[in-house]
């Protein structure tokens, strides 16, 4: 965890540039409002490919009413901890500019050795511009060059290229002209730098205002205009005009009927007859006479009826001429001239001499323009129009999209986009044309924020409402930007040292004044301890009374209490074993436990009859062997083993270990009484084998120290010490 360690330096003289002011003090510097910089550096600074001196000066600085550079806070740099410099506002109650103002750019500069240098800084989080009771945090601070104080440029603040750095006017200032910049527009100003928004431009259209297209904006006519015209409007009447806009009510008609006046049924509103005239006509009204009049309502008087009907052909020059006939029946036979091929549209079926009128030769298809099958080319119809045209839009991706129609006649216009159309729900495609179901979650509106003080969870379309309680002034200390709604929680800002680290520290101050001085230092203030600190101002109790003794643990006069040797140490501890009687005593003069009174444990039990369990732990000794003699002539090498006495009697069992520098001898004696025990008095050799001191199985013309054991066949075993010499 990093700690933010607040410190004041102070300088007994002002450094100086020229027009660049560093304080001594922070008493040089206004103490309005300030913006608390914290300074937590993931990197050291580096000046000439090295770390900047400890001790080196960062400061903020501001331009005055005199162009002057000077310096509204200030700070030391440390290599190890985290630092911070408070930087203050202008004070109000001054005409001279004595500090920053709220959203002023904050110009940053190093001092080491007496020597400006510019630097610029990365802000981690806070405002990168000055802001009354504002806190920022730099990550780093990177320096950029050496400041030259003979800097030549622009210094008026109010000019377009202002040099913060210049130091020294050149006339080379620029102001900012307000104007049209954009060179198509027809009012463009060269000298123009700022765009006022007065551009004007020309716009092609109808400038008539008495045209149905008149153009308000336009500017130049493009002869576009068009004007209202009054006539019939309706393509179906006789008198359609095309060019009419309007129409005026005088469209005209057709009207079918009997158009004669003197007929019975005359139609004094009918354009066109019909044939439908009906008249008084006298005349002969039987059809079998010649007289006969198809029009004749009655019969006149005398009947005008005379010559009866002889039908027959009545041409002369027909093959069948009828004399006697007066009305020709059709009947007659000609000689016709002709076409007579039928392949041609002139044939002539009647025709009986060809003479040489075939022209057109027959194609046969769909003379019906009116028919999908039309075929423009065709001069006989042979039948085949069978699906009559029907005008319509036969896309089906278009809302326009008629299923009945076979022809498109460029209807299609509105495409089909699915989606929700319902705009009450969240779903809603305002694109959209077909609705498709996909409408699920009716809008629900609501504050969204859950950090909002009315966030509703079941909200899901925003309504720009959320409440943010807190402290809406932006004077205290807890002003909070975000808050629209006051909680009466605000904070008045009380100034004075933070840092509870310092001697200064006001547990009541929220904003830190510079006045943080003296660092707490705990420890003992008491010189009479003897845990005093001389560099301690504030006495933490752990103050430690002064005890005289011996110090070292080494020594028998040892005083846990002593905190100061006094020479009482002389006898040096020495430990060991200090009985006599153990097997490892020394000359120690501190017994520490060790003593060894048992290298062996011993350890027999009874199991029943004339059986018994013997077992040794050796404790202290190395390379060791273990011979059991249980005097019955009998002999074991093992740590644990099981013996069975074959007699009654008494029998003194001996345990042997040795590692041939020392031997341990045990004993016990055994009173064996076990009744019915059968006893063989002669005696019969029936095994002999032998054995070196380590209990080794040995050949018996072996020229060491052996041992033979013999067994008879009543049980009993002889043991003998040999040596054989060669």
């Amino acid at each position: 965890m990093r700690y933010y360690i607040f410190l004041i330096f102070l300088f007994p003289n002002i450094i100086f540039s020229q027009n660049l002011y560093w304080p001594s003090d922070y008493l040089e510097i206004s103490t309005d409002n300030n913006h608390t910089i914290m300074f937590s550096l993931s990197d050291p600074i580096i000046l000439n490919d090295q770390q900047l001196d400890e001790g080196s000066l960062i400061g903020s600085f501001y331009t005055n009413e005199n162009g002057d550079l000077i310096c509204g806070g200030f700070t030391s740099y440390n290599h190890n901890e985290n630092f911070s410099a408070p930087v203050y506002s202008d004070d109000a109650l001054t005409d001279e500019i004595d500090g920053f103002t709220n959203g002023q750019e904050m110009f940053w500069l190093v001092n080491s050795n007496g020597i400006d240098y510019l630097a610029s800084v990365s802000y981690l989080t806070g405002p990168e511009t000055f802001i009354s009771n504002g806190i920022t945090v730099i990550s780093s601070v990177q320096i950029s060059s050496l400041l030259n104080n003979d800097n030549m440029g622009c210094t008026d603040s109010l000019s377009i290229n202002y040099d913060l750095m210049a130091t020294m006017d050149d006339g080379s200032c620029l102001y900012d002209i307000e104007g049209c910049t954009d060179s198509l527009s027809n009012n463009y100003d060269l000298m123009a730098t700022i765009d006022d928004g007065s551009c004007l431009y020309d716009i092609e259209g109808c400038t008539d205002s008495l045209s149905i297209n008149y153009d308000l904006m336009a500017t130049m006519d493009d002869g576009s205009c068009l004007y209202d015209i009054e006539g019939c409007t309706d393509s179906l009447s006789n008198n359609y005009d095309l060019m009419a806009t309007i129409d005026d009510g005088s469209c005209l008609y057709d009207v079918e009927g009997c158009t004669d006046s003197l007929s019975n049924n005359y139609d004094l509103m009918a354009t066109i007859d019909d044939g439908s005239c009906l008249y008084d006509i006298e005349g002969c009204m039987d059809p079998n006479y010649i007289e006969y009049d198809v029009n004749a309502i009655q019969d006149s008087q005398p009947s005008s009826c005379l010559t009866l009907v002889v039908l027959g052909c009545t041409i002369d020059i027909a093959l069948n001429f009828n004399s006697l006939a007066n009305t020709n029946d059709g009947s007659c036979i000609l000689s016709n001239e002709g076409c007579m091929d039928p392949n041609y549209v002139e044939y002539n079926s009647e025709a009986s001499i060809d003479d040489g009128s075939c022209q057109v030769f027959v194609i046969y298809g769909c003379t019906d323009n009116n028919y999908l099958e039309y075929t423009p080319v065709a001069n006989s119809d042979d039948g085949s129009c069978v699906n009559q045209i029907i005008l319509g839009c036969t896309d089906i991706n278009y809302l326009e999209f008629d299923i009945n129609a076979n022809v498109d006649d460029g209807s299609c216009s509105s495409i089909i986009i699915s989606g929700c159309t319902n705009s009450n729900f969240i779903e809603y495609n305002s694109e959209a044309t077909l609705d498709d179901g996909s409408c699920n979650f009716e809008v629900l509106f609501g504050c969204m924020d859950s950090l909002a003080n009315n966030y509703n969870p079941l909200a899901n379309t925003d309504n720009n409402l959320c409440e943010y309680y807190g402290c809406t002034d932006p004077s205290a200390f807890n002003y909070n930007a975000n808050a629209n709604i006051e909680d009466n929680s605000c904070v008045e800002v009380l100034f004075g040292c933070t840092n509870s680290n310092y001697l200064e520290y006001d547990s009541s101050a929220n904003i830190n004044d510079g006045s943080c001085l003296t660092l707490i230092i705990l420890g003992c203030t008491n010189p009479n301890s003897f845990n005093y600190n001389f560099n301690a101002n504030t006495d933490d109790g752990t103050c430690i009374e002064i005890v005289e003794g011996c110090t070292d643990s080494l020594y028998f006069e040892y005083n846990p209490n002593a905190n100061l040797e006094n020479g009482d140490c002389s006898n040096f501890i020495i430990q060991g074993c200090t009985d006599p009687e153990a097997y490892n005593y020394t000359n120690a003069n501190y017994d520490d436990g060790s003593c060894i009174y048992d290298l062996i444990l011993f350890n027999s039990s009874f199991l029943g009859g004339s059986t018994y369990e013997f077992s040794v732990d050796v404790l202290y000794m190395e390379g060791y062997s273990v011979i059991w003699n249980f005097g019955d002539g009998q002999i074991s090498t093992l740590e644990q083993v099981t013996h069975v006495f074959n007699e009654n009697g008494n029998f003194t069992v001996t345990l042997t270990v040795t590692n041939g520098l020392l031997a341990i001898v045990e004993q016990i004696d055994l009173n064996v009484n076990f009744p019915n025990m059968n006893i063989i008095d002669n005696k019969t050799l029936f095994n002999e084998v032998y054995y070196d001191i380590m209990g080794n199985k040995v050949n018996s013309n072996s020229n060491k120290l052996k041992i033979r054991v013999r067994k008879y066949n009543d049980g009993k075993i002889e043991i003998k010490k040999l040596i054989n010499i060669h």
